[in-house]
């Protein structure tokens, strides 16, 4: 079993699910003991998982509540700096990026890197990747000139239909 698939299920089922953040977090108490299992268990993989992996453990802890400080967080941030943020896709560096701000977990590392992996492939974000990056690097306060200036004329390019939005969903 694909332990980031795991995290992806419990991340998509909650949300859909329990809609509210008590109802999540009364889910969660109630699992504490299975989620701490899971928390382990992904810490250990971590290290040697891939970049969809990575991407889907750190977004489904977020879903779950999981914040700044937990060793999966951490674990993830180092995990992921190298070359190894250049495998991400453009959803996987924007959920990555995401998951992190949602948790409050600031990785300057790894945002300068998820920065420089983002310009780089900035014409495979569509509009929702753009817009959670940018909200994730601005809710960390997590300075990005060249990023921003990408996703700017991106945004512009997508407005003037200068490229396929429906490629991208």
């Amino acid at each position: 079993i694909m332990i980031g698939n795991i995290w992806n299920k419990l991340g998509q089922q909650l949300r859909v699910k329990l809609r509210d953040d008590r109802g999540r977090e009364a889910w969660v108490a109630a699992n504490c003991e299975v989620l701490a299992r899971l928390r382990r268990r992904s810490v250990e993989l971590l290290p040697e998982s891939a970049a969809q992996a990575l991407s889907n453990m750190v977004h489904g802890a977020a879903v779950l509540g999981f914040r700044a400080g937990d060793e999966l967080f951490r674990v993830a941030a180092q995990a992921a700096v190298g070359s190894r943020l250049r495998g991400f896709e453009a959803q996987g560096i924007s959920n990555t990026v995401w998951a992190f701000a949602t948790a409050g977990h600031a990785a300057p590392p790894l945002f300068d890197e998820a920065a420089a992996a983002a310009v780089a492939r900035i014409r495979d974000f569509g509009p929702q990747h753009l817009a959670n990056t940018t909200w994730a690097f601005a809710t960390l306060d997590h300075a990005a000139p060249t990023l921003f200036d990408a996703v700017a004329a991106a945004a512009v390019e997508l407005l003037r239909g200068e490229r396929g939005v429906a490629e991208k969903y």
